[in-house]
């Protein structure tokens, strides 16, 4: 049987659900759920319907009646229940704040018996009448509820459906623990591999809109367990989890020893991969480390105890004074009481990805994205919703150069494969505004553009139909190299490639203007092999209405 509670003085807009881990020693660790002072009656419903779902969801595998608390007197509730224990000791109600007007609880109930402490402390009864009205509102109002934003997915309108990589990179075998190059035309992932004992590091490369076989790392892998890759510095870095020789071993509550996956570097030098070195007990520990994701100077990872990875959490690392800090996990509400693994940072450094089996997803682990507030803290995740997420498994959420190109790990059956989504940017088009894009490519020297450009094309085509009375500039820029009148006339050449690709497709030609700025107006002023492709880009700016 399920509990669960209500705030009745006043109705939620926007009930939040926060929840933090409470170690208690010989017990389970309990859950503590609380709400805001509420407004507003649909997002009451629409919210209260998410948190119902994380009730039913966490109750799973209870018995017995749970404690429902009520305290008016301060707009929330809190809610407490625990597991099941070989004991006949109740939770312990939080310590409130003096002056508490009223409450009601009602005491746990063991294998389905009543207790024989006073299951009734007090009750107002204008409240338990209110009480009543909103299980009759709960009970009706889906017949007249559409829905509300709250409950945090994506508008699929302003994206391509998810679909697996083109190409024989993803096999019948697992492909997992993605990692793109800068210039997105490379995947570096893990796999076992058939008749192989241990994971291996592969990495794949894009020819055209093709992704190639996946290759095994050479002078990488072991005869261990090699996986988690992250690639850096174009391709001159790597970070990956291995159990390898000079792994932390510890010893198994079975007497037995066991060998923790710690995180090791390596890096590239006149082609080959050096000897892995692992990182220092201030990253790596008894536990298991794995999941690497570098942003400037902060390493974020994955870290269980060995062999629980229901106890995951994301951790960070920042190397400062050259040497890594002690790694410190993430606080609430990235980390929860369920299982987070595989943090990795937007472009920009302003929002973080993560995947998480936490109640209120579509199925096992789902994706989720929290923003880095102006004080240091963390939005409140929301879920990335049902164009992504699934009733199998999703992670690994990796944002391309473009900015429009998203690629993640999805397990539908029983292993993970690699997909692709496309945002549509163009949505965000306001008159005067341009957006920029590095993801039309042209063949080298020429205006030949390349297929894996077509699908942010076709994002910009629907727009044009869907707005039939919006006129563009397309606007074309090279890099630094070359001769300036050259590329002047292949940044216009490029330009009208583009409206040529429109036009075809079937865009009235008047709707479209061109301009070539050549390498005039560089978003990075210099010549550098690691940034030119950010000058080399094509800009849409909106000129009517």
């Amino acid at each position: 049987m399920y509990s669960f509670f209500l705030t009745l003085n006043g109705v939620s807009k926007n009930l939040r659900l926060l929840y933090q881990k409470h170690r208690v020693k010989k017990f389970s660790s309990t859950f503590i759920y609380n709400t805001p002072k509420t407004r507003g009656w649909t997002g009451f419903y629409a919210n209260f319907r998410s948190y119902f779902r994380i009730v039913v969801k966490s109750f799973s595998g209870f018995r017995g009646i749970k404690k429902l608390s009520y305290f008016p007197a301060f707009h929330r509730a809190e809610f407490l229940y625990r597991k099941k224990w070989n004991t006949d000791i109740f939770d312990k109600m939080p310590e409130y704040e003096k002056n508490l007007s009223s409450y009601f609880v009602i005491k746990s109930v063991k294998n389905g018996a009543l207790s024989s402490k006073k299951d009734i402390v007090k009750l107002f009864s204008n409240q338990f009448v209110l009480l009543l009205i909103y299980a009759v509102f709960l009970i009706l109002l889906p017949i007249f509820s559409v829905g509300s934003q709250e409950l945090n997915e994506i508008k699929g309108s302003r994206n391509q459906k998810p679909e697996k990589l083109k190409g024989s990179i993803n096999t019948n075998l697992n492909e997992f623990g993605i990692s793109l190059t800068d210039s997105g035309n490379v995947l570096y992932f893990y796999s076992k591999r058939e008749n192989s004992i241990y994971t291996d590091l592969y990495k794949s490369t894009r020819v055209g809109d093709k992704w190639q076989q996946g290759e095994e790392i050479e002078n990488l892998n072991s005869n261990y367990d090699d996986q988690s890759p992250f690639i850096l510095n174009q391709e001159k870095g790597i970070i990956f989890s291995s159990n390898r020789d000079g792994s932390i071993e510890f010893q198994l509550s079975n007497g037995k020893i066991g060998v923790s996956r710690d995180l090791y570097f390596s890096k590239k030098i006149d082609s080959s991969w050096i000897k892995p070195i692992a990182l220092p007990r201030t990253v790596n520990t008894e536990e298991i480390e794995e999941n690497p994701f570098l942003f400037g100077n902060r390493l974020y990872f994955t870290r269980y105890p060995f062999g629980q990875v229901s106890e995951a959490d994301i951790f960070v690392s920042v190397y400062r004074n050259k040497t890594w800090e002690k790694a410190t996990s993430l606080p609430d509400p990235i980390n929860t009481v369920y299982s987070e693994i595989a943090a990795t940072i937007s472009r920009d450094g302003k929002t973080i990805y993560f995947s998480s089996n936490r109640p209120g997803g579509f199925g096992g682990y789902d994706l989720y994205k929290s923003t880095l507030l102006a004080n240091g803290d963390f939005s409140e995740p929301i879920n990335l919703g049902p164009d992504i997420n699934t009733a199998g498994d999703e992670a690994f959420y990796l944002e391309a150069a473009d900015g429009s190109t998203f690629y993640f790990c999805r397990r539908s059956g029983h292993d993970y494969d690699v997909y692709s989504i496309v945002s549509n940017p163009f949505q965000e088009l306001e008159k005067g505004k341009s957006i920029s894009l590095d993801s039309i490519h042209f063949a080298l020297g020429s205006y030949e553009i390349l297929e894996d450009s077509f699908p942010i094309l076709e994002n910009l085509n629907s727009y044009l139909r869907e707005n039939p009375g919006i006129k563009i500039r397309i606007i074309g820029h090279t890099d630094l190299n070359g001769d300036y009148q050259d590329n002047i006339i292949l940044s216009h050449n490029r330009a009208n490639a583009v409206k040529d690709y429109l036009v075809r497709k079937g865009i009235d030609s008047g709707r479209i203007v061109t301009d070539g700025k050549g390498s005039s107006e560089p978003i990075v002023p210099r010549k550098d092999p690691k940034t030119d492709y950010k000058n080399r880009r094509t800009e849409f700016q909106i000129v009517s209405p």
